[in-house]
């Protein structure tokens, strides 16, 4: 049995042996993916494999290792912001590409210039994220780090200058910058920015005292409001641009004073959602073997399947059918279930070809069971054990 899929025009639909590659994204177009996804590349088990929209491609019975390639449909008067993807019949969660930005402290020397800094990476989404900073739970940090030789200030930076085509966005509030006791003298807060922080407005937009905006888009970098009363607020990051970046830094002029050798104890709530705007490419390792199966085991299962529908289209007069499959170790269910008319029990063991659908499961080392009442539809379960060779 080989495995196969099909790409049409820019369709994301495919099969892979029972696998199916979804894409799904954020925001457009009530969540239709047919216009603005596309495939760019696949290879199985390390080796390219050409693409032809419109044609069914196959593949050997078991890739072991399939990667995908995909991105955003050219020519888009208006890009996807974020992209999610999974394989169905091997994941039942919905998966990002991780993006991630970041708070940065950055140690500077008595002229300005840099000396090393300490970057603390937000990645993926927080737990307890609901889409909304007035009703996501915050995640408090708390990291300490040592002042390194020849620094002399201290400067902080909320970025989005992290990989490119990260997108989302990430908030923080309470933070504290706090210089540990030594033997020389007691701890002092050097930093602290809360939402009684005091700040100004520059032209319609409220900045907060000693820090500044930078970057390709610095109306990206926001304060927001949230909580009951809107009472509360965040450095934001809303980052919807993957070809730009804005940050929130400290002035470099009212740089934090440090010494060598001092212990820093950095303190901070934050909340965020950070996905990827695309292209990417996914790898799919150790995917689970294919199962042989005997031709004629193979044989008898579709010849059954197809009694129990070709029965249901000619004596059910039912308005739906439904065809389960079920994989459990080695056993192979399948269910074929109608919501017509229904059987007597007297004619659960003859006639309408059940006979023939339970001798056929029998030939093939399975069983065939029936349930039905008259006016409540019928139900027909094929069980079979498939083991692999060897």
């Amino acid at each position: 049995m080989s495995a196969s899929f099909r790409i049409t025009g820019l369709s994301l639909g495919c099969l892979l042996g029972g696998l199916s590659w979804c894409l799904a994204v954020e925001g457009l177009l009530g969540g239709k993916t047919d216009q603005l996804l596309e495939i760019r590349s696949l290879s199985v088990n390390g080796q390219p494999i050409s693409l032809h929209p419109g044609k069914k491609l196959r593949m050997s019975p078991a890739p072991r290792n399939v990667a995908f390639g995909f991105g955003t449909a050219t020519n888009l008067p208006r890009a996807p912001l974020r992209v999610r993807y999974k394989l169905d019949g091997f994941e039942d969660n919905w998966r990002e590409v991780s993006g991630d930005l970041s708070i940065s402290f950055r140690f500077i020397d008595a002229n300005q210039d840099p000396v090393s800094e300490n970057a603390f990476r937000a990645a993926g989404q927080t737990e307890g994220w609901t889409g909304a900073l007035d009703t996501s739970a915050f995640l408090h940090r708390r990291e300490t780090i040592l002042v390194p030789p020849g620094a002399k200030g201290l400067w902080v930076s909320v970025s989005s200058a992290g990989p490119p085509n990260t997108v989302g966005m990430y908030a923080i509030t309470n933070l504290v910058v706090t210089r540990l006791p030594t033997n020389n003298q007691p701890s002092a807060v050097l930093l602290r920015w809360d939402s009684d922080a005091k700040g100004e407005f520059a032209g319609s937009e409220w900045v907060p005292a000693d820090w500044t905006r930078n970057g390709l888009r610095i109306s990206m970098a926001k304060i927001t409001q949230f909580g009951p009363n809107q009472e509360l607020k965040a450095l934001t990051l809303l980052d919807n641009d993957p070809n730009a970046h804005a940050e929130w830094t400290t002035r470099k002029e009212a740089a934090l004073a440090v010494a060598p050798g001092e212990r820093l104890l950095l303190e901070w709530d934050e909340a965020f959602s950070l996905g990827l705007a695309g292209p990417a490419e996914v790898n799919y390792a150790d995917l689970p073997h294919g199962v042989q199966v005997s031709s004629h085991v193979r044989h008898d299962l579709i010849m059954a399947v197809k009694e129990a529908v070709h029965n249901v289209i000619k004596h059910a007069k039912a308005s739906e059918l439904s065809v389960y499959i079920d994989w459990e170790e080695t056993t192979l269910t399948i269910r074929v279930q109608d919501n017509g008319c229904g059987l007597a029990p007297a004619t659960h063991s003859a006639g309408s070809g059940l006979a023939n659908m339970k001798r056929r499961l029998e030939h093939a080392g399975g069983t065939c069971s029936f349930h039905s009442e008259p006016g409540h539809g019928t139900t027909v379960v094929f069980r079979a054990d498939i083991q692999s060779p060897g």
